[in-house]
């Protein structure tokens, strides 16, 4: 990924019961990595036992409310930080990264609110929840997300150009069948139906 916007979150497994334990912000279709630390109260939680971490972003908190950002970080790539690492800002416990197509959701207006959630899987199959929250996604409208539209063909010259124009411009006021485009060589263009001697001239 090229740039990617960063969001610390702590997460806290003894604030889990707050709806708003969590809350985080990043643009739409930009590709955001949430650093995060993950707490048991003030003190950094062990990683021990932990198998994976993942990050939802949800439609909304309903019950059954689809997926719309998902991904997980295995036990190999979580680190076990110390609190000073992260007041320093220099160590989190896991980087969940998404693409610019990940975060490129759906909006209406400004700005629009989706449910996070994270969790942690144990070695014994159970699960802890981390955080939930509200995610709010921003229009930043900047330039369009994803791959720019391919070329319509090759080039064409600054005379290719002109001639289209004038020849698109004179159909257009062209009454009868027998009307004709005049040019002069020096000058400009002519709209007529008598012919002209020593001059081109195309039917249209």
């Amino acid at each position: 990924m090229a740039t990617i916007h960063t969001q610390r979150l702590k997460c806290d497994r003894n604030a889990r019961f707050s709806q708003a334990s969590l809350t985080a912000e990043m643009w739409r279709g930009r590709a955001t990595v949430f650093k995060l630390g993950l707490f048991e109260g003030d003190a950094i939680a062990s990683i021990e036992g932990i198998t994976s971490v993942t990050l939802r972003v949800k439609e909304s908190r309903s019950v059954g409310a689809a997926d719309l950002m998902v991904a997980t970080v295995a036990a190999v790539d979580l680190d076990q930080i110390t609190g000073a690492q992260w007041l320093a800002k220099t160590g989190q416990t896991a980087d969940i990264e998404f693409t610019n197509a990940q975060c490129n959701l759906s909006i209406t207006g400004d700005s629009a609110k989706y449910w996070m959630v994270v969790e942690a899987l144990l070695a014994t199959g159970g699960r802890i929840i981390f955080g939930a929250g509200f995610l709010t996604v921003f229009e930043s409208a900047a330039d369009a997300v994803g791959d720019p539209d391919a070329n319509p063909g090759a080039p064409i010259t600054l005379e290719e150009a002109d001639a289209r124009y004038v020849r698109g411009t004179m159909q257009t006021r062209l009454s009868t069948a027998g009307d004709r485009i005049h040019w002069y060589s020096n000058a400009g263009v002519y709209l007529g139906s008598t012919d002209l001697v020593n001059y081109g001239e195309s039917n249209l």
